[in-house]
């Protein structure tokens, strides 16, 4: 059975008045990301969009970024950020005199996370 996504996003498109034609995954995924904030900050969903939306939302942005976010990208956003985490546990563990570090903290983007999954074969798009 083939899987078609054209009605959501028309509703989708509708609802944020997005030329059908226009409507991709792309402005999926961003429109997830402010949806996701206006429900941090209390406000509700769009009137046309229902909670299984937000959800199937959320499940395409997901693989549209595990998609994107793939092959040599990935190395290039990540290699500097796992190198540091090597070099800091090494140093904990060899217990390089001097280093007076106790604690390291690294923020991450989703766009970090999505490239570390990837490259450490915890997930991808297949998986989504």
């Amino acid at each position: 059975m083939a899987l078609t996504y054209a009605p959501f996003l028309k509703k989708v498109g509708q609802t944020f008045g997005i030329e059908p034609t226009a409507m991709n995954f792309s402005k999926i995924s961003s429109l997830y990301d402010t949806l996701t904030v206006d429900r941090y900050l209390g406000r509700p969903l769009p009137q046309n969009i229902t909670e299984d939306d937000y959800l199937n939302m959320r499940h395409l942005h997901y693989w549209f970024n595990y998609f994107k976010i793939n092959f040599n990208l990935t190395k290039a956003i990540n290699t500097g950020k796992l190198k540091r985490i090597l070099e800091d546990f090494d140093g904990r563990i060899n217990n390089i005199t001097g280093q007076i570090l106790k604690w390291t903290f690294l923020s991450a983007h989703d766009t970090d996370i999505s490239g570390m999954l990837l490259d450490l074969n915890v997930s991808s798009a297949q998986c989504v």
